[in-house]
């Protein structure tokens, strides 16, 4: 920034040492964070940026202070600026092998000890977002638990007496209460009855702290904690940090192929005090979750037989099993795709290999304790899951597209009678129905599902490419459909507002709607404005996207032609030149690269424009594909809005 300063700091405790810089610039926001640490990322990746932000160097300095026993940690708020710090072990021991089979030199246990200071720049697990309310009568009493709870990071909030205390607990509600006995106003046990009564604060743990020793009677009230005075900073973070365990999480199923990861993660968890189940597969761990169902689940997805994959589909598949949370663990490369079905499926991912043994074991231990402390939701948000039953391809994919770019996941069915049968083991959230299929059409799926009392009131959106007869029409009104959209070229929006009105009222067997069906297209929809003439040759070896493009094409009414590698594209050209060419780069047989060279080297094909669709915006990578002769370039994964805009920018 134009002004400001830059800290830096030093602390040590026990075997650890930290060292801090703490800036006044720009600042990033949780979202920016996520990613600073990966290879290659920038946060202001403008060409025409003013501050510099992260690219290989954070990555760089992450992997090396993993390499002998540390990690890198950050905190920061946007437009205000961020703190590094780079925690050390205070001696390195020799080389360990980390989870990625690679040695890494990292040391066991660097974890910093309980009762670090605030100086040491590393609040205990997270204490810094729990707030601790301390009732007690007497000043040094309170400020000697203030002074030991904030020195680990937690809030600190006073009380000097019973009624202060009821207040302030129904007011900030706390994540603890620590509560004297003797006290003038009212004394600790009708506090505790005082709290226990009320709704908003009978789940608030509380520790007694007192000078008589009156255990049975503290655990009776129905208090979590006992400490008798004087106390010790030790002991009482050590009671603070059982709380934050038994509080939400408490049994945990770890469920990994290898042997070393299993173990070791187990052994650091039992030392938090978690109770902790493994289970070398997929099969063994829904085994075990069937017979005892754990807090949560972490899980690794690449194992033999049944994967993680899998095994999350078979939970998501129960209902009884599909709210427990899931943190994965992984060394595997994840695809958008795959990225995209975790999102909704796992509370968060955790890469091996690259944090180092003791960096992941800690991060293991941060995403516990921010779902314990209500940071992060224990459960996935819970999103409508819509069946599609669709025969044609294109058709589907571009439902799919539309469905799944507003939140609501999408399961296809090619045909009614795969439909039919797909209800029978789970009933969707809403239906989207073609009528016109050849094995089963749409109307015996629809009187298939209206004959139920589980499924009578299933919302349903039919599509039909016919017109529909009297007859008809009035075949569908006896099935409470109230919404029907013309088949054509699909408008996303359209489809899903349709769909967003269905969700809200549906209406109860026998009931029509007083003006029948509710047509929500009457004619074929068509989207932005018209495209030309021009035929678009979309070059792409991956057959998932290569779908994904030709359905936004089809949406919006473009023309195009596909070619599978660089030099079937190079033969398209010549043989019909089109009228612009998005050519993905990784290519077999020639790459992206060199077929621009070869189209744009022929005078005849010179003027048509070449979009580069590359697969990971490197540093630099855009330099390299404007040079062999592309006009512009997409990074992937782009969105339909992204593609269409670059389309119109070159051809209208």
């Amino acid at each position: 920034t134009d002004e400001g300063g830059v800290e830096i700091g030093a602390a040590r405790s026990d075997d650890v040492v930290s060292f801090t810089i703490a800036d006044t610039g720009i600042g990033m926001s949780e979202q920016e964070m996520e990613h600073i640490f990966d290879e290659f990322r920038q946060i202001d990746g403008t060409t025409t940026r003013k501050h510099q932000g992260t690219g290989l160097g954070l990555a760089i300095s992450q992997k090396l202070a993993s390499l002998i026993g540390g990690s890198i940690e950050v905190e920061s708020k946007k437009g205000e600026g961020s703190t590094f710090s780079l925690i050390l072990p205070e001696k390195y021991q020799g080389e360990k092998e980390d989870f990625s089979g690679e040695h890494r030199g990292v040391e066991k246990n660097v974890y910093p000890q309980r009762g670090m200071d605030r100086a040491d720049a590393r609040k205990i697990h997270g204490a810094s977002r729990k707030t601790v309310l301390v009732i007690d009568d007497e000043p040094e009493t309170r400020a000697l638990i203030k002074d030991y709870l904030s020195g680990s990071g937690y809030k600190v909030v006073t009380a000097s007496g019973g009624r202060e205390g009821l207040d302030l607990a129904r007011k900030i509600k706390p994540f603890a209460i620590t509560l004297d006995i003797l006290m003038p106003d009212m004394d600790g046990w009708e506090v505790i009855r005082n709290l226990h009564e009320s709704k908003e604060t009978a789940g608030i743990p509380v520790i007694i702290v007192s000078v008589s020793d009156e255990h049975a009677a503290g655990f009776a009230l129905g208090a979590s904690g006992f400490l008798v005075k004087p106390i010790d900073r030790e002991t009482l973070l050590v009671e603070m940090e059982k709380l934050s365990v038994s509080q939400v999480l408490k049994n945990v199923l770890i469920v990994d192929d290898d042997a070393a990861v299993r173990e070791s993660v187990k052994e650091f968890l039992d030392k938090k005090g978690y109770h902790v189940e493994t289970a070398a597969g997929g099969e063994e761990a829904l085994e075990k979750i069937t017979e005892k169902k754990p807090d949560i689940i972490i899980l690794d997805l690449l194992m033999p037989e049944m994967d993680g994959f899998s095994v999350l589909s078979s939970l998501r598949d129960s209902e009884e099993l599909s709210t427990i949370p899931v943190i994965v663990i992984t060394a595997k490369d994840l695809s958008a795709g795959e990225r995209k079905v975790l999102k909704r499926s796992v509370q968060k991912v955790v890469k091996k290999g690259n944090l180092g043994r003791d960096g992941f074991l800690r991060k293991i231990r941060a995403e516990l304790e921010s779902i314990e402390s209500g940071t992060q939701s224990p459960f996935p948000v819970k999103k409508n899951v819509i069946l599609v039953v669709e025969d044609n391809e294109v058709a589907a994919a571009q439902i799919r597209l539309a469905l799944e770019e507003n939140g609501y996941p999408a399961h296809i069915c090619k045909g009614g009678a795969e439909a039919i049968e797909f209800v029978k083991r789970q009933i969707p959230d809403a239906l989207v129905l073609d009528l016109m299929m050849p094995d089963v059409d749409g109307f015996q799926v629809l009187e298939n599902i209206r004959s139920t009392k589980t499924t009578y009131k299933l919302p349903v959106l039919v599509l039909t490419a016919k017109e529909l007869t009297k007859a008809e029409r009035e075949r569908l009104s006896q099935n409470n459909i109230q919404q029907l959209i013309q088949k054509g070229s699909v408008n996303r929006s359209q489809l899903v507002d349709s769909l967003k009105e269905l969700l809200k009222k549906q209406p109860g067997p026998g009931k029509k709607d007083p003006k029948g069906i509710v047509r929500a297209s009457p004619g074929r929809i068509k989207t932005g404005t018209k495209p030309g003439d021009k035929t678009i040759l979309v070059v792409e070896d991956n057959p998932d996207n290569l779908l994904a493009v030709t359905a936004i094409l089809d949406e919006y009414g473009y023309k195009y032609s596909t070619a599978g590698d660089g030099l079937e594209a190079v033969k398209a050209v010549k043989e019909a030149p089109p009228g612009m060419i998005l050519m993905d780069i990784q290519l077999p047989v020639m790459s992206g690269f060199d077929a621009t060279r070869e189209i744009k080297s022929d005078p005849k094909f010179k003027h048509i424009p070449v979009i580069g669709l590359t697969a990971r915006a490197m540093v630099g990578e855009h330099v390299e594909v404007l040079k062999a002769g592309c006009d512009d370039y997409l990074p992937k994964p782009f969105s339909p809005d992204d593609l269409i805009e670059m389309i119109r920018k070159w051809i209208g």
